[in-house]
């Protein structure tokens, strides 16, 4: 039985499964897919923090709020609730996809930072797709769509929501009361392989009471003997604690005062590197993509300069636009 520290958590092995699955997709899709804009080199899904900033601070952001006082005037984030239908997804066509891609795995971006959710929660009244425009439990879909196909299903979550008034009110009630539960009922109910959480950095792991929840996800869950969480438990955990570690084109994090990189580290198990072939994460109707030649040699040197790395490519764009072309002009 794991121990509700750190030492006792960390001496868990990566499920054998994970290290052998070289390549993984990663698919970004939310309410940010509306807009489908970000400036170069930044990242669509933060459009809605952007749009909401009364001073911006970075030239990024006072493109996102140019960008949307052009095509939608005061109209807030939120708005894009309703517009947001999904009416034409296609679960088993992605799953198809996912399969003749050659992927092992995917991580599918359950809830982002503006909180809203891809499944059924209760923890989110108003704010996921069973309940808004869509009507459907697009995880589970996508859960029973790839059974059989040899493509392990995963899942994203971000641990923070910008906007939660639990958040905002206390991080450590919003961990407790929100965060958890919430966590715990994606768990039982779709049962992911991995489980990438993100949006830490703010706080430490023991304001997340991260140590809690992997106790219970090692020793009680249902999945305990399969599942991958990552290393994105607190702003001290990335390259140091959790389950696999993670890298963005080599850098772990800068959130302890230095940049610490991929070389800086003992590989002491499976490395995730998150890559983004076609930026921002979504596709960028506006903007020209990378040809499948300079996506191939793109792979080939990041897997060569990192042998070890697991790869996991956050490539909806790259679907979408190579393989999804046809699912593009009809997911929404």
């Amino acid at each position: 039985m794991y121990e509700n520290n750190w030492e006792s958590l960390n001496s868990r092995k990566v499920p054998e499964w994970f290290g052998k699955a070289k390549f993984g997709i990663f698919i970004h899709w939310g309410l940010y897919s509306i807009p489908a804009y970000a400036p170069i080199k930044d990242y669509a899904e933060w459009y809605g923090y952007s749009c909401n900033m009364e001073n911006c601070q970075t030239e990024a952001q006072e493109k996102y709020k140019a960008f949307h006082k052009e095509h939608y005037n005061s109209r807030p984030y939120y708005d894009f609730v309703n517009e947001f239908t999904g009416h034409r997804f296609d679960a088993n066509k992605w799953a198809e996809l996912f399969k003749r891609s050659g992927a092992k795995y995917i991580n599918f971006v359950s809830k982002h930072h503006d909180g809203y959710c891809l499944f059924e929660t209760k923890y989110a009244p108003g704010l996921n797709s069973v309940e808004c425009a869509p009507k459907r439990d697009f995880l589970m879909e996508l859960k029973n769509a790839m059974e059989g196909t040899g493509v392990r299903f995963g899942v994203y979550h971000s641990v923070y929501e910008w906007w939660h008034p639990y958040y905002l009110e206390d991080p450590e009630k919003y961990a407790l009361e929100h965060l958890h539960p919430m966590l715990k009922e994606l768990v039982e109910k779709y049962q992911p392989n991995t489980l990438f959480t993100d949006g830490e950095w703010e706080h430490t792991s023991d304001v997340w009471h991260s140590t809690e929840f992997l106790q219970w996800l090692y020793n009680e869950s249902s999945v305990k003997d399969f599942i991958v969480p990552n290393d994105r438990w607190g702003k001290e955990t990335r390259g140091r604690k959790g389950g696999n570690f993670t890298t963005e084109y080599g850098i772990i994090d800068v959130y302890l005062g230095t940049e610490r990189r991929i070389e800086d580290v003992e590989l002491d198990r499976p490395f995730e590197g998150v890559a983004v072939l076609v930026a921002p994460l979504v596709l960028i109707r506006r903007r020209a993509v990378k040809t499948i030649f300079q996506l191939k040699n793109f792979s080939i040197h990041f897997v060569t300069l990192f042998p070890r790395v697991v790869t996991s490519f956050l490539i909806l764009a790259l679907m979408v636009t190579v393989q999804f072309r046809p699912l593009w002009r009809s997911v929404f």
